[in-house]
């Protein structure tokens, strides 16, 4: 009798043996798995800030094609993101400083500088003056002249 009393805390011990060594592996794979589902979403959250300032891009590509300057400038005014994602910097002509307006939007005139080597100047109304940087332009020369093959990086992008 005493054998199988000893039989069975022998089994007994090996079965909690057995089951510790099961639980650190199932928590040893939860861990894994939680671990590799945080990067996952890591790497979601990513994705989506580089989609939402490639869509700013892509956005300010197709307004700069339509010819409409003032919906990139609209859009810098309101969304922060988007100024600061932006290759545009869009500074209105003004007119003994106040702004000038133009029976159709797309035909006011800007400055448009590109955002890295922009300096602030103090702009007013002025012919254009190819050696300055300060050139008017307007959403009916953007419409006209923006597409075209470009060289980016190494091969040939074809803007249309």
């Amino acid at each position: 009798m005493e054998q199988e009393k000893l039989k069975e805390a022998a089994v007994s011990a090996e079965k909690e043996y057995q089951e510790r060594i099961v639980s650190k592996q199932v928590e040893k794979i939860k861990a894994l798995v939680k671990a590799t589902l945080e990067e996952i979403d890591l790497l979601k959250k990513e994705k989506e800030e580089i989609e939402s300032k490639i869509s700013i891009l892509k956005g300010d590509l197709e307004n700069l094609k339509n010819g409409r300057i003032d919906l990139i400038k609209q859009r810098q005014d309101v969304d922060e993101l988007a100024k600061k994602v932006s290759v545009i910097k869009i500074v209105e002509v003004k007119r003994n400083n106040n702004p000038y307006y133009p029976y159709y939007p797309w035909n006011r005139p800007y400055y448009i500088y590109n955002q890295k080597d922009y300096v602030d100047p103090t702009i007013t109304w002025c012919s254009t003056d190819v050696d300055n940087d300060n050139v008017v332009i307007t959403g009916k020369l953007t419409q006209t002249y923006s597409a075209g093959a470009y060289n980016v990086n190494g091969h040939v992008i074809n803007f249309r």
